[in-house]
């Protein structure tokens, strides 16, 4: 009973924590979690609480994919061909 507590706890935290740090980093780039951007933080921060595990990590990590050259060439395309 104590392992499968521990469990839920654990996961729970994780996603208040993928739900938080998204929120800031949307905040941050004005935009809200419910965007196309916003989506992709969220996909983007559930896929790197699976693959690492590394909570702390997560703000930062979450910004070195979402925050470069390549995120920026896709905004500009779906802004020009008029995706949301």
């Amino acid at each position: 009973m104590r392992q499968a507590w521990s469990a839920w706890r654990s996961a729970v935290q994780g996603v208040e924590c993928v739900i938080d740090t998204v929120r800031d980093w949307c905040s941050q780039h004005h935009c809200t979690i419910d965007s196309r951007r916003g989506r992709l933080a969220l996909t983007t921060a559930v896929d790197l609480i699976k693959t690492t595990g590394f909570r702390e990590a997560l703000p930062i990590e979450l910004s070195k994919r979402l925050d470069g050259p390549i995120a920026d060439s896709a905004d500009r395309m779906s802004e020009e061909y008029g995706a949301s």
